[in-house]
């Protein structure tokens, strides 16, 4: 038992140094670089987003195009 204990208050503590980690290392490539990490995340997000409904568009259209040159043809 005592094991298991010792083992979770090290994880915890490993868990909490790695956060401060992390934090540390996003404020200097902001400070370095003047992007902030998060917001540039946000923005590939919604990037991947309006590609993958531009590309949707793009396959009814064809669809579209693929019926009617059917129908005349």
């Amino acid at each position: 038992m005592d094991f298991q204990g010792s083992s979770a208050a090290s994880a915890a503590a490993d868990s909490s140094g790695h956060a401060d980690a992390m934090t540390a290392l996003d404020s200097k490539m902001t400070g370095a670089y003047g992007v902030n990490v998060n917001d540039e995340m946000a923005h590939l997000v919604q990037l991947q987003n309006a590609y993958s409904a531009n590309a949707h568009v793009v396959s009814v259209v064809q669809e579209m195009l693929n019926s009617l040159m059917q129908a005349m043809g």
